[in-house]
């Protein structure tokens, strides 16, 4: 099967937001039609052939930063490395377009994906208590994209 990385469309929607449901509750974030439309943000997603969309990377541009939104794969299709290829594709666009740095917040308890960052270089640069809902903290990353 081949994967391609691809920016998402409308066409995209219906599949986009089975996958935030899976991976984020039962209520969407945000509308993926609005991230969409939005021209400082940028939505990638992977594309398998026979399979469709597994997985996708909101990602803002506001200045030289990019800041990651949500990173999500379909539950059928976790634990193949799509979000790490989706992740190294946006890095390398945005550091061709000249952006020097890339932000993340993320549940300390989501280890897959704060193991995933810290493979990836980013570092940790602070800690926000009580940012979700639940009550849990967000550990604030960054990866710096440009060399030296």
């Amino acid at each position: 099967m081949s994967a391609v990385i691809r920016a998402a469309s409308i066409e995209d929607l219906a599949a986009l937001s089975q996958i935030e449901v899976e991976g984020f509750g039962a209520q969407p974030h945000s509308s993926m039609a609005d991230e969409l439309a939005r021209s400082w943000a940028r939505v990638l997603v992977v594309d398998v052939e026979a399979r469709g969309v597994v997985a996708y990377v909101v990602a803002w541009r506001v200045a030289d930063e990019v800041e990651i939104i949500q990173v999500a794969t379909r539950n059928d299709a976790r634990r193949e490395g799509h979000a790490r290829r989706l992740l190294d594709h946006a890095f390398e666009e945005a550091r061709a377009q000249g952006f020097v740095r890339v932000l993340l917040e993320v549940r300390p308890s989501n280890v897959g994906a704060v193991t995933l960052y810290r493979a990836m270089g980013f570092t940790e640069l602070s800690r926000r208590e009580r940012y979700y809902d639940d009550g849990e903290d967000a550990l604030v990353m960054a990866l710096r994209l440009t060399r030296g």
